[in-house]
C-alpha cells in the first residue's frame, strides 16, 4: 500500500517544497477533512475553474472562500458541531458541493439524500438516523411539509456570517450514501473510514482512467449517489475543472461538451445512449468517456467505440460493496460485454452456479460495508477463463418460463439491435400455461417505424423461441430512477 500512497502524492506534487508547504498549510488550517484537499488544490491552482454551473465560472480560490463561508454560517447560525448527523437535500449545484466540503469541515456526518425523496420515505429515515438539520432548496420547501419541515433548512436563504476562528479543527466526519431508490426503501450504507478504502479505489481509477493527463471533467451523474461524488472528490483532489449540470438534459449537455471541449464525462448508460443518438459529432472532445451505476448495454458501448475510439471504461460498484471492478478499452476488446476485472484489493466469487456459470456475484474487499464477509450483490454474473466478469441482471428480475430461466438483459441486448429500438425493458408476467412469460416495453427512434409482428419476426432468428417475448408494447418513454436504473417495478405492476 505504500507504493500506492506515493504514486498518488506524487501525483498531487507533494513532494516539491511548494506542494510539500501547500499541504503543510491545509492541514494546518483546516485539519483532516474534504476541505484540506479543497485548500490544497486552492493553493496550487487559486484562479484555474474549479466549477462551472449554468454558464458561471468559480475559481479554486472562489470555491474554498465560499465553502469557507457556508461553514462559517452553519457553524455559528445554524449550530452545527461535529459529528452531528446532517442530511444533504440538494441536487448538482454549487450550492450542494460547498456543503459537503464545509459539513466535512465542521466534522459532521453527512447523509446525502436523493432530492427526489418524498415526504413518507424521508421521515422515518429521519427519526432513524436522528437528522439534526436537513439542508435543502425551495423547491423542497412546498412538497415536505409536515413535522419534517421543522428540520429543513433552506440553502438558498442562509444569512451571511462574520469569519470566526471557534471552528475546532479536526478530522471530518462520515460521508453516508442511501442505497435504493424511488420504488422502494432507503438503507444507508456506512463503510469503515481507513488508508486502503480510500488508496486502493483511487489509484485504481487514477491508474486506468489516467485522468490527470486531462484538465476538464464532465459530472452529468447526481453526485448524491457514489458514483458522482468519487468523481468529484477525485476532480477536486487533482485540481481538475468540473462542469457540472443540476439534471441530465441531451441537449443541454451536447451543448456544454461542445463548447468547452470538455475531455472526460461520467455517464450511467441510459444517458449516454440518448447522447448518441441524438449527436455523436458533439462528443468529438472528448478522450475518456466513464460508464457505470447500471448495466451498459454492448449495443451502446459498440456504437462509442466505432464512433468515437477506444475511449470506454465500464464501472461496477455499489453502495454496498463500492468500486470494485472496471473494465478498460483493451477488456471491451477482448470481450465488449464484460464489466472488467476487480480492482487491486477486491475478490470475487459466484455462488451457486448453475450450469452455463451463472450465479450470485460476490465481494469482498477491506473497503464494503462489512470487510469481514462476502457482500451478496443481488446481481447475476459468470466469471471467464481470463478473469473477466460478466453480469446477467439482478437475481429478482430473472424470469422463469416454462422451467427456463430467462435473463431479461440479455432479451434487451437483441432488441436494441434493431434499427428502429431506442429503449427496452422486458419483464415477465404471469401466466397460466408458462407460469411467465416475457413482456417487452419499447420506445421507438425518432422518424422510425416497427410493428409488433415485425420485431418478432426479426428476432425469431437471433433468439430461442423461450427468450422471445410474448408480447410487446410500445411506449413514449421508460421510467428511470435519479441514478439512471430502470424502475421495473412500474412495469410488473
Amino acid at each position: 500500500m505504500i507504493s500506492r500512497i506515493f504514486f498518488i502524492l506524487n501525483l498531487l506534487n507533494v513532494f516539491t517544497p511548494k506542494g510539500f508547504w501547500y499541504l503543510f498549510i491545509s492541514i494546518y488550517k483546516y485539519g483532516f477533512n474534504l476541505m484540506t484537499l479543497l485548500a490544497y488544490s486552492a493553493y496550487r491552482f487559486p484562479q484555474k475553474i474549479a466549477i462551472c454551473f449554468e454558464n458561471k465560472n468559480f475559481t479554486y480560490k472562489e470555491f474554498l472562500q465560499n465553502t469557507q463561508k457556508i461553514a462559517y454560517v452553519l457553524h455559528a447560525a445554524c449550530y452545527i458541531r461535529k459529528k452531528d448527523k446532517v442530511g444533504v437535500l440538494l441536487h448538482n449545484s454549487v450550492e450542494q458541493i460547498e456543503t459537503i466540503f464545509a459539513l466535512s469541515y465542521l466534522g459532521a456526518d453527512i447523509y446525502l439524500l436523493n432530492p427526489d425523496i418524498t415526504a413518507e420515505q424521508l421521515q422515518p429515515l429521519q427519526e432513524k438516523h436522528q437528522l439534526k438539520p436537513i439542508i435543502c432548496e425551495n423547491q423542497h420547501l412546498d412538497r415536505l411539509s409536515g413535522q419534517i419541515s421543522k428540520k429543513l433548512i433552506n440553502i438558498n436563504q442562509l444569512e451571511t456570517a462574520s469569519p470566526i476562528d471557534t471552528i475546532p479543527k479536526g478530522f471530518g466526519g462520515k460521508i453516508i450514501v442511501l442505497t435504493g431508490g424511488t420504488t422502494g426503501g432507503f438503507k444507508t450504507a456506512k463503510h469503515k473510514a481507513s488508508a486502503k478504502a480510500f488508496i486502493y479505489p483511487t489509484y485504481a481509477l487514477i491508474k486506468e482512467l489516467q485522468i490527470d493527463k486531462y484538465e476538464s471533467v464532465y459530472i452529468a451523474v447526481p453526485i448524491f449517489h457514489g458514483y458522482g461524488l468519487a468523481t468529484l472528490l477525485m476532480s477536486v483532489a487533482l485540481g481538475k475543472s468540473m462542469y457540472i449540470c443540476k439534471k441530465f438534459e441531451t441537449k443541454q449537455t451536447l451543448e456544454s461538451i461542445e463548447k468547452y471541449r470538455i475531455e472526460v464525462a461520467t455517464f450511467v448508460p441510459t444517458m449516454l445512449r440518448r447522447l448518441l443518438l441524438e449527436n455523436t459529432k458533439a462528443l468529438a472532445s472528448l478522450k475518456c468517456i466513464v460508464c457505470g451505476a447500471a448495466p451498459l448495454p454492448t449495443e451502446t458501448a459498440k456504437q462509442v467505440i466505432d464512433k468515437l475510439g477506444t475511449i470506454l471504461y465500464n464501472l461496477y460498484g455499489s453502495s454496498e460493496a463500492g468500486f470494485c471492478i472496471i473494465a478498460n478499452p483493451k477488456d471491451l476488446e477482448k470481450n465488449i460485454a464484460t464489466i472488467g476485472k476487480p480492482i487491486e484489493g477486491v475478490r470475487v466469487r459466484i455462488d451457486s452456479p448453475n450450469a452455463e456459470g451463472i450465479g450470485e456475484l460476490c465481494i469482498k474487499s477491506d473497503w464494503t460495508i462489512n470487510p469481514k464477509d462476502w457482500i451478496y450483490t443481488g446481481d447475476l454474473a459468470r466469471l471467464d477463463d481470463n478473469g473477466l466478469v460478466f453480469l446477467y441482471g439482478r437475481k429478482d428480475d430473472m424470469i422463469i418460463s416454462g422451467g427456463e430461466n430467462v435473463y431479461p438483459i440479455y432479451t434487451e441486448e437483441v432488441m436494441l439491435k434493431h434499427p428502429a429500438v431506442a429503449e427496452v425493458v422486458v419483464v415477465g408476467v404471469a401466466d397460466e400455461d408458462f407460469g411467465q412469460i416475457l413482456k417487452a416495453f419499447v420506445v421507438v427512434k425518432p422518424n422510425q417505424g416497427v410493428t409488433e409482428q415485425a420485431l418478432k419476426l426479426w428476432l425469431a432468428d437471433k433468439l430461442v423461441k423461450f427468450q422471445i417475448p410474448k408480447k410487446i408494447e410500445f411506449v413514449t418513454q421508460i421510467p428511470y430512477t435519479s441514478v439512471g436504473k430502470v424502475q421495473r417495478k412500474s412495469f410488473k405492476n
